[in-house]
């Protein structure tokens, strides 16, 4: 989880009452951001055991209004209500450091020099200073996504065969891209930027837009194609179509009843908010049977030909900036995802990623699955 100093303009509800007005305010509150973090792994020389809480823990929330606005060294605000949230098990990447004096009245003083406790001597080189990789990690789990532990193992199973049969050459999947978006832009240009023979205009099916319904994503599903991104309204067990989900029991129901054959294999690029985020995490232990129930980008992984996939444990708005274009490089998948974070920690300013709530959003994307695979043509 993260805290951050956001310097906003806006009505702030403060003490119960909403202002009628926009005014500047200061919101520095602890949320969790990203609910499965693989780059905490990753980064082998960062100080992220230095930040591990684990214990139920209350940490201070506050939101000052200063209408004109929130002064560089802290001053009093006109309105202030302070708080407490509570969390567990958790890594606090704490970029929000205020203190608070009262003699009578509160004074705010945003302590912004203290930030980037996690990164390395290496890291605070960098223009937008965020911890990057070391390593690349990834996971291949199946929990939570069937019924029993016996078809969690079936599913592992035909994983392993179905990446052998990639790496071998046995599955010969079609060499091209495949975009679906639902009420969101079409993602087929991006793909289009992972290999140079994918110029020209997209096959039939292989570019579904506008509002599908779920019977046209699941169509979109059973076509073959070696590169996949889906781009619609996501939750952690699936995403939004018209009449209804393409969610994660659903994929496994279709995977059970055999309408989803094992003879294909992609690559996702998921874009979906939270499409990665395990359901319940935050009130569930790992070993519980809700932890991570019917995650829908998992079930898409081991249900629907996957190999590896790339995606966000957050509601954020951006994308891996560089992926497609890391892998039509030859790089690896999880080479790819890495490459996002050198490209954010060289930007010339916070504005080009997403200012301080956003700099360090290159966290909350994970891989599932392979990480060594690459694009590669059949034959």
């Amino acid at each position: 989880m993260r805290t951050v100093n956001w310097r906003k303009r806006g009505k702030p509800k403060v003490n119960g009452s909403v202002f009628a007005e926009p005014v500047h305010y200061l919101r520095t509150v602890p949320e969790g951001v990203a609910h499965t973090c693989d780059l905490v792994l990753a980064d082998l020389d960062g100080n992220w055991e230095r930040l591990y809480t684990q214990p139920r823990t209350e940490l201070p929330s506050l939101v000052g209004v200063f209408p004109d606005g929130v002064p560089a060294r802290g001053g009093v605000p006109a309105a202030c209500e302070r708080g407490r949230r509570s969390f567990e098990d958790f890594f606090h990447v704490d970029d929000g450091h205020v203190d608070v004096h009262e003699f009578g009245v509160a004074r705010v003083m945003p302590l912004d020099a203290i930030r980037d406790e996690e990164c390395s001597a290496a890291d605070r080189e960098r223009p937008n200073v965020i911890a990057r990789p070391d390593i690349l990690v990834s996971r291949i789990n199946a929990h939570g996504i069937a019924a029993n532990r016996h078809e969690e193992r079936r599913l592992l199973f035909e994983y392993f065969e179905r990446n052998h049969g990639y790496r071998t050459g046995r599955l010969e999947v079609p060499f091209r891209p495949a975009s679906l978006a639902h009420d969101l832009g079409s993602g087929y240009r991006v793909l289009q930027r992972a290999s140079e023979e994918w110029s020209g205009p997209p096959e039939a099916g292989l570019d579904v837009r506008g509002r599908p319904q779920r019977s046209e994503a699941y169509a979109w599903l059973e076509r073959p194609a070696i590169l996949r991104t889906i781009r619609a309204h996501t939750s952690r067990t699936g995403s939004a179509f018209e009449r209804g989900w393409l969610s994660g029991g659903g994929v496994y129901r279709r995977w059970r009843t055999g309408a989803v054959a094992n003879d294909s294999a992609s690559f996702y690029l998921h874009t979906g908010c939270e499409a990665i985020s395990p359901a319940n995490a935050e009130r569930k232990p790992y070993l519980h049977p809700a932890y991570g129930r019917e995650n829908s980008a998992a079930a898409l992984l081991f249900c629907a030909h996957g190999l590896a996939l790339v995606g966000r444990a957050k509601v954020f708005y951006d994308e891996p900036r560089g992926f497609c274009e890391a892998l039509a490089e030859g790089e690896t998948f999880g080479a790819a995802w890495a490459r996002y974070f050198d490209i954010e920690s060289c930007a010339g300013s916070w504005s080009e990623v997403g200012g301080d709530i956003g700099r360090k959003r290159a966290y909350f994307w994970s891989v599932l699955g392979d990480w060594t695979l690459r694009l590669r043509k059949p034959g």
